[in-house]
């Protein structure tokens, strides 16, 4: 597991996570954060030197925006089974053995990450559990405690002043 994770993205220094949950959340939890709610964050973090972005997704449609967006700082686990509509992955994977296995490789890589962001999802809460300092470093797009301005001027904050 290990070994996938350090694969899936071999260059954690100074690196973000994202989680982003498109393909069944939209249909049985209420609706998808838009992909254009991750791109002011992902952007200041290559505009301050930030290196990889490790982009954990159900969708090829999610993976092919974002890598066109920074071409030079996106990674992510390659041969998954992703989604490119509201079917979820693991109606769609081989078999669940499959589906659990990249679930897990997310996990971990995602938990080697410096920065986190997110909305609600037991896959991001898995990594922060297993990376305590995310608990400090992470973004939940859909936590209400903030508002947008102030959880991006929270980020601004945290990014600057590595």
């Amino acid at each position: 597991m290990q070994q996938r994770a350090e694969c899936a993205h071999p260059k954690r220094d100074n690196s973000l996570g994202i989680h982003i949950r498109h393909s069944d959340k939209g249909v049985t939890r209420g609706g998808v954060i838009a992909l254009s709610d991750f791109f002011p964050y992902a952007n200041a973090f290559v505009e301050n030197g930030g290196g990889s972005i490790f982009v954990a997704t159900d969708s090829s449609l999610v993976i092919e925006e974002i890598t066109s967006k920074w071409p030079s700082h996106v990674v992510y686990q390659g041969g998954t089974t992703l989604s490119r509509n509201d079917t979820a992955t693991f109606d769609l994977a081989v078999s669940h053995h499959q589906t659990n296995l990249e679930a897990l490789t997310d996990i971990l890589a995602l938990s080697k990450c410096t920065y986190l962001v997110h909305g609600f999802s037991a896959l991001s809460e898995a990594a922060i559990y297993m990376n305590p300092s995310l608990i400090e470093r992470s973004v939940n797009l859909e936590h209400k405690d903030q508002d947008d301005k102030a959880k991006y001027t929270k980020f601004l904050k945290m990014i600057e002043s590595e």
